[in-house]
């Protein structure tokens, strides 16, 4: 509600003329938009929206094709990063293209040369054949449940256990322990088979995560990136897909480097 408030401080701003573009599919976001009846609004999405994505497609584990729906008007696009998330995100990119009136073509191109920045879904070749998901820079609920499905969605492309290596979100508040222990709910419903925490805070994903249904075999809980990184070396096998997230503080990029480097 606190950021819903923030985001809304934005709007005081805007003259007559301006246009806010938001993601239809988020009900915190209409809510916005219902207290700012004066202000002129177009929306993306893929359930609803004026613009609006369908027949998504995971290609390959580094590219999503998609149609998307507009005036009437289909078109194929692609992006060579993977997410469910991310689609939403080119479908902002898309709305905004249209309004300052670029080509399909011109919105087609820029999309297709976008690529993440160091340790945002970076997809790495690791040590002993292993396949490593760094999205190491930061973590907040909404951003670790987005890395566990591009996790999931390797689970059902390629052969290869998926292990979750996660780290505290740090800054949480009272929310702290609740929003832990969801995720650890959210891993077991996506039946990822293998969990490792680093953290105090991280720790109730693991037992969220037993409790939800990941075998306890291959639940590990530490307080230290070193620890990880000596259990992910014994036990990670050829062909296994780690996921390594955590809030920056956590600096979790030092088990993504250990594992590419084999140091």
């Amino acid at each position: 509600e606190n950021i819903i408030k923030a985001k809304s401080e934005l709007l005081e701003g805007l003259d007559k003329e301006g246009v806010v573009f938001i993601n239809e599919d988020d009900s915190n976001l209409l809510k916005i938009k219902e207290n700012y009846p004066r202000i002129k609004f177009k929306t993306f999405g893929i359930n609803h929206g004026n613009i609006r994505a369908n027949k998504i497609n995971t290609i390959s584990h580094n590219r999503v094709a998609f149609e998307v729906e507009y005036n009437n008007i289909t078109n194929d696009f692609h992006l060579n990063i993977p997410g469910l998330h991310n689609v939403y995100n080119a479908l902002a990119a898309i709305s905004l293209g249209l309004e300052f009136n670029l080509t399909t073509d011109e919105i087609k191109t820029g999309l297709s040369k976008f690529t993440t920045s160091e340790m945002r879904l970076e997809i790495i070749d690791g040590i002993n054949g292993i396949t490593i998901i760094n999205d190491s820079y930061n973590a907040c609920p909404d951003s670790m449940r987005a890395a566990i499905d591009v996790l999931h969605e390797f689970k059902i492309r390629k052969k290869g256990r998926t292990i979750a290596v996660l780290g505290d979100m740090l800054e949480m508040g009272k929310w702290g322990i609740p929003s832990h222990r969801e995720l650890g709910k959210y891993l077991g419903d996506k039946k990822i088979d293998g969990l490792i925490t680093v953290g105090n805070k991280a720790k109730h994903i693991a037992i969220s995560g037993k409790e939800s249904g990941i075998d306890e075999k291959m639940i590990f809980i530490f307080n230290s990136n070193k620890e990880a990184i000596n259990k992910l070396k014994d036990i990670c096998n050829e062909n296994d897909i780690i996921l390594i997230k955590g809030s920056r503080g956590m600096k979790m990029e030092e088990i993504a480097h250990s594992l590419i480097n084999g140091r």
